[in-house]
């Protein structure tokens, strides 16, 4: 966990590292359903959760725009 007790989840491409509390996940090979997954598990244990989407547009760039709207809506 941070400091402040903030379980994060980061995705970024290439991203790596060992940090206590965030979950890394690399943006060049995760699917928007598996960034879900993931928000969905950290969301089930009580306390705030951060979420970081690096270069979101790279993430995005080979799926529709209906995609991606609906990918954000069910994120809210």
């Amino acid at each position: 966990m941070t400091r402040e007790g903030r379980r994060v989840l980061r995705v970024a491409p290439g991203a790596a590292g060992d940090l206590p509390g965030v979950t890394i996940l690399d943006a060049r090979e995760v699917t928007p359903v598996q960034i879900q997954t993931e928000v969905d598990r950290l969301l089930a244990i009580p306390g705030p959760v951060g979420l970081l989407i690096e270069e979101g547009e790279r993430l995005f760039e080979r799926r529709p725009r209906e995609g991606i709207e609906r990918f954000v809506t069910d994120l809210v």
